[in-house]
């Protein structure tokens, strides 16, 4: 070994030794934020985008904006969907399935909430309602007490408490050291032993919840909220809105992506399979969320507080309107809720290729439409493979195999797809569904049906399904296994 050989030795050693920080930078560097990296060659990497784009893209929406003097509308309890002149194009459906966000008059937006929610107040407009715990009352004040409620209210006071009475003939609770929320319950108990009527005009203020929100309770409802809790509502005075925006389903936009997704998944897959490592997908996940930005869907939306995106409220810069948990009138009915959610209906189609008359169909369905979207059901389809006897086969001579020529084969099919609106109205709708059946003679079928469908009055529809694909297991009496056939239909939603 020669006299280098050490010093060769101890500088390989060194290369494969990692680097080491000086006391000072090991006691004030973060560790970095474990990450996780995951990736998927190309030909999966198609798969996986395909998959994630018919999931993404089988609902597209769209926004339209009302302008705030066009809701007078929403104080009337209404038993249907509401049609809203839209301010910047086509008029909008407001229905309880669809989602709504207030403009404010300071120019700022509030987060999106349920329309089945929403309940119309002479002061104003509220979006939800939620419920504190009646432990979290942190101020209190009472008007319209009774002369001897008022007494009890004084006699069951803490030690250190005060009671300030105001111009306005207000009681204002000062608690002390001692908790309001205990004083209250001391006070309910003391009133139901003494008995007698809690006065009409008896209204208590409270401030609850951990973001300190004002309550107004009337004294007889007073004892069941200190039970289970305080019904807190969030919304704003009709002069505080300038605008209401109302998200839904485009559907003219989402039955156009479902049609033509053959072509673009198709496309997909072949930048896939194609475009190899290019494709590659990664991706990362960190473990550090110790902190969440609050990102706004508009560039003016001003920015929420954690406590606001937690509880989407709509309460921040502009002034909330004192809205009663038990006043106001709910905008949508119990029948118009529960349309939103479903709808009985049922069908009758008649029809067959247009060209020979062959696989002629009666089908009889009944079902449900869930969301206005939705459709599901099951019906009978009585099948004549060739009714007419066009072709090579003569009126009157049996098919083989098969009943006679104008005994239809019997098929039991389940009905499920959905029925996209093109305008607020609903009044014209593009239905995309499909139909799988089973029948005599170990017949089976499957059907997809398009088309158009014109609502005549309240639920009752017709509808036209030009040239439909339509699939039969065999060959019955020269009739082929592929077919075209179209459609009249009639039906009605309940």
């Amino acid at each position: 070994m020669g006299p280098d050989s050490s010093d060769t030795t101890a500088r390989a050693a060194a290369q494969t030794r990692p680097p080491t920080l000086p006391e000072s930078a090991n006691a004030t560097t973060r560790p970095a934020p474990f990450i996780r990296r995951w990736t998927v060659p190309g030909p999966a990497t198609a798969f996986a985008a395909a998959f994630t784009a018919l999931a993404l893209c089988s609902g597209c929406y769209t926004t339209r904006t009302v302008r705030g003097d066009a809701l007078t509308v929403l104080r009337e309890q209404t038993d249907e969907a509401i049609v809203l002149p839209g301010a910047d194009g086509p008029d909008t459906r407001l229905r309880p399935s669809s989602l709504v966000r207030v403009r404010r008059a300071d120019g700022s937006l509030s987060k999106w909430f349920g329309a089945r929610n929403l309940r119309a107040h002479p002061e104003g407009l509220s979006l939800t309602t939620w419920t504190v715990p009646f432990s979290t009352v942190s101020a209190a004040s009472v008007t319209g007490l009774s002369p001897e409620h008022a007494l009890l209210l004084e006699g069951t006071s803490p030690q250190g408490a005060a009671i300030e009475r105001t111009a306005d003939g207000a009681l204002i609770l000062h608690p002390g050291t001692s908790s309001i929320p205990d004083w209250i319950r001391r006070f309910i108990e003391a009133r139901r032993s003494a008995g007698g009527p809690v006065a009409d005009g008896e209204l208590w203020s409270l401030t609850a919840g951990y973001d300190a929100s004002s309550v107004s309770l009337p004294g007889a409802a007073l004892e069941a909220a200190t039970r289970d809790g305080i019904r807190v509502v969030d919304g704003l005075a009709w002069g505080d809105i300038t605008a209401l925006e109302v998200k839904n389903v485009d559907g003219f936009m989402t039955w156009f992506t479902i049609v033509s997704s053959p072509v673009w998944v198709t496309g997909v897959l072949a930048v896939g399979v194609l475009g190899g490592s290019v494709a590659d997908l990664s991706v990362e996940a960190s473990t550090d969320v110790s902190h969440a930005e609050n990102l706004s869907d508009s560039p003016d939306e001003a920015p929420l507080s954690d406590l606001d995106v937690h509880r989407s409220t709509v309460l921040g810069r502009a002034r909330s309107a004192r809205l009663s948990p038990e006043g106001g009138t709910p905008v949508f009915s119990d029948s118009a809720l529960r349309k939103a959610q479903f709808q009985p209906m049922a069908w009758a189609s008649l029809g067959g290729e247009l060209t020979t008359g062959r696989s002629s169909n009666l089908l009889l369905g009944v079902g449900i439409r869930a969301w206005e979207v939705a459709e599901f059901g099951i019906g009978t389809n009585s099948w004549w493979a060739d009714p007419f006897g066009l072709g090579a086969n003569l009126p009157g001579v049996p098919l083989a195999p098969g009943p006679p020529r104008y005994l239809p084969y019997l098929i039991v099919y389940l009905h499920g797809g959905m029925d996209f609106d093109l305008e607020a109205t609903r009044r014209v709708t593009l239905p995309l569904a499909l139909d799988v059946g089973f029948g005599t003679g170990n017949v089976w079928q499957v059907r997809l049906q398009w088309g158009v469908r014109v609502r005549i009055v309240k639920g009752l529809f017709v509808g036209l399904h030009p040239f439909n694909p339509q699939f039969t297991s065999a060959q019955v009496g020269g009739t082929s296994s592929r077919s075209f056939p179209s459609f009249l239909e009639v039906g009605s939603t309940f």
